[in-house]
């Protein structure tokens, strides 16, 4: 009986979910459909919420080599601009390409990856583009 209490007890102390908030699943894509050869990439990564975005993605090159990514850092406010992924830099000059963040709902991402903070089973596609508006 002593036995079973404290095994209890244990699984009690060590059962503090309700103190600490679930993690965010969050998937990342990375696709290119413009430069051959052609890729599309798709990894879950888990974090705690409020983790931004520029977190997960390193944790999903962590996980899985085909995201692996260079970034440079510019001084606040900007912070981290993604400028390669899986081998494929963006060259905005001459080829006018870049990697074009996309929320769930398909459209760009008004933050950059050290703002953005992903929600709970967000969707988040770094999309390989070509021409158009970079920031």
């Amino acid at each position: 009986m002593y036995f079973t209490s404290s095994i209890s007890a244990i699984i009690d102390f060590f059962n503090f979910s309700n103190d600490c908030p679930a993690p965010n699943h969050v998937t990342l894509i990375a696709r290119n459909q413009i430069q051959s050869p052609n890729f599309e990439f798709r990894q879950t990564v888990r974090k705690p919420p409020g983790t931004p975005l520029i977190r997960y993605l390193e944790s999903a090159a962590d996980q899985d080599s085909n995201f692996k990514f260079n970034a440079t850092y510019f001084p606040s406010p900007l912070g981290y601009s993604i400028g390669c992924i899986h081998g494929l830099a963006g060259i905005w000059t001459p080829d006018r390409t870049w990697w074009k963040i996309l929320g769930s709902d398909g459209q760009g991402l008004q933050l950059g990856v050290s703002s953005y903070v992903p929600e709970d089973n967000e969707v988040i596609t770094f999309e390989f583009t070509k021409g158009g508006h970079c920031e």
